[in-house]
């Protein structure tokens, strides 16, 4: 167990190989830092398009759509969260989870020869990687790991329950996802995991949802007398008094004697203004012997915000740690039938003086006792829910033909769709209203063509809600990646200069990115190119589907095989 930064874990391992595919989870999400950061680390991107000139970026999405054309990306996410444009070479499934939202913060990351799962607290977001203080962690899949079998694997049938939860049939992008899943499950049979955990660490998943606490998997991993202790790690809590979340932790504490037992709150302080980041409900369990601390946070500045979660129980001889998306309330830790996120946790339980224990016990950075009387109290607004109006359930599923001429294909469910409402393209174009519709006689599926001049990621639905009027995106996928266009960015690029980089024996992005400064070179000195515009298609296809050498073939033959294939002489 190490500390690393979190963005770190998206990068490969050595000898990892090619990508080949990944699936995450996220509550919230940024489709931009997620594939600057996250998705161009775990490809091995060499840039991105966000850095440099406009050639630089040309070479660099060369490079990313290379990457995309041979590796499947599934990102799930709650259907609360809006939509932003995006690569439609990758998928985003909106997720309706039953009774609450999915809050759950896991990926799956699979390579030619290794493979990787991540669980933790952090959304794929800037803030959650870079300007709050999260836990993670990663367990590695290749012929060194001691985790055992039974863990791997429920791990990998909860991420199928949560692929399981977006709605529509199983094809298109959905399919690709319980693809991936399958995949995974596949790695996870070809390794020789142990029956059970290694040493004096045991492990065991922890999920929540309506009516299923990952409170009930503590004793999976707790060996001996019953705790005494409980330290809780949380940037939310329930602002009722008596609070759900804390009694029901309060009650596992059931070791002898009963004087011993003891709770200690971790709660996050501002260090400029000291207003405490909790209710202060919460001040009613000092009555009851409890202690509330503030937590050190490790970032030198002091400037990160409290976003980990994580519940430590305690005996003289024992220790289990909870780590993952679950925040200390009701609805994070499954305490309500009716109601409650869908969130992924693992319980971690090792000896109470072992190395592992004191490191579990450093994560929750204890800092001073909080004195009520000179702090201010201040409950954040929750990060982790909805703070835009959320797509109506009645607009299921909607997917991309890319194939000419491009259309959508959008699924209702009549019964789920508010009174009033019209769908517009990213450029505010009417494309269907409910008047229209019904008029249409109300079917279920609809197909329309593409009205705007780029294929779009996402849609906008307006819709009246208690008299007031609201907005939200409707997440676009590919039914088909492999029919998506080459990116427009590549329609300048001529003949002369891809047939010079194809010849080259460097990586095609690099020797593109060569030829197109030496062209501007040329052109800024003041030489006259005639150019010839190739289909920005032959490009994507030599990009994605090299020709092998066979033995005894060098590069430079090669490239010209390259060429034939793809119908250009050298």
């Amino acid at each position: 167990m190490s500390d690393i930064r979190l963005l770190d874990s998206w990068s490969p391992p050595d000898g990892a190989g090619q990508p080949v595919a990944c699936l995450a989870t996220s509550f919230t999400f940024e489709s931009d830092f997620f594939t600057q950061e996250c998705l161009s680390r775990f490809l091995s991107l060499s840039t991105t398009s966000a850095e440099g000139d406009r050639i630089s970026s040309i070479a660099a999405l060369l490079e990313e759509e290379d990457r995309l054309s041979e590796t499947q990306i599934s990102v799930l996410i709650d259907r609360s969260t809006p939509a932003e444009k995006r690569n439609l070479r990758w998928d985003l499934l909106p997720v309706t989870a039953p009774g609450g939202l999915l809050h759950a913060k896991v990926a799956a990351l699979i390579w030619e020869r290794s493979a990787r799962i991540i669980l933790g607290s952090a959304n794929l977001t800037s803030a959650g990687y870079r300007r709050q203080v999260e836990l993670a962690l990663a367990i590695d899949l290749n012929a060194e790991c001691r985790v055992a079998r039974d863990v791997i694997e429920t791990l990998v049938i909860e991420l199928r329950r949560l692929v399981e939860l977006v709605p529509g049939p199983v094809s298109g992008p959905k399919e690709r996802a319980l693809n991936t899943v399958d995949l995974l499950a596949d790695r996870v049979a070809g390794l020789n995991l142990p029956r059970t955990g290694s040493g004096d660490l045991r492990l065991a998943v922890a999920p929540a949802r309506p009516g299923s606490s990952p409170l009930d998997r503590f004793g999976d991993v707790w060996r001996g007398a019953q705790p005494l202790r409980a330290t809780l790690l949380s940037p939310f809590w329930d602002g009722a008094d008596p609070a759900p979340a804390v009694k029901a932790v309060r009650g596992m504490l059931t070791g002898r004697p009963a004087a011993a037992r003891s709770v200690t709150f971790v709660v996050g302080v501002d260090s400029l203004t000291q207003t405490v980041h909790a209710p202060e409900s919460l001040l009613a369990q000092i009555e009851t012997g409890a202690v509330i601390r503030e937590f050190d946070t490790p970032d030198p500045d002091k400037r990160r915000t409290l976003h980990a979660k994580m519940l430590l129980l305690e005996s003289d001889q024992w220790m289990a740690a909870m780590i993952g998306s679950s925040n200390m309330t009701g609805a994070g830790l499954g305490l309500y039938t009716s109601h409650g996120h869908h969130e992924l946790n693992l319980w971690l339980g090792c000896p109470a003086g072992s190395k592992t224990a004191q490191h579990l016990r450093s994560l929750a950075c204890l800092g001073a006792e909080i004195d009520p009387d000179n702090l201010d109290w201040r409950v954040l607004p929750d990060e982790d829910e909805p703070t835009t109006p959320v797509l109506p359930f009645g607009f299921v599923r909607c997917t991309l033909d890319a194939s000419a001429p491009p259309r959508l294909f959008l699924e209702l469910d009549a019964e789920k769709l508010p009174e009033t409402w019209d769908i517009l393209s990213p450029m505010e174009k009417q494309l269907l209203t409910a008047e229209g519709w019904r008029a249409d006689g109300a079917p279920q599926q609809i197909a329309m063509a593409v009205t705007d001049d780029a294929l779009p990621s996402y849609l906008l639905v307006r819709w009246d809600a208690e008299g007031q009027p609201c907005q939200a995106t409707w997440i676009v996928n590919a039914e088909d990646r492999g029919a998506l266009p080459a990116p427009p960015e590549f329609n300048d690029i001529s003949v002369e200069v891809l047939l010079a980089a194809l010849a080259s024996t460097r990586p095609l992005p690099i020797a593109l990115e060569r030829e197109l400064r030496r062209t501007q070179r040329a052109v800024d000195e003041g030489h006259t190119l005639v150019l010839d515009p190739l289909l920005p298609e032959l490009l994507v296809k030599a990009a994605a589907q090299p020709v092998p050498a066979p033995d005894g073939v060098d590069d430079r033959q090669q490239q010209v095989a390259v060429h034939r294939q793809h119908g250009v002489e050298a």
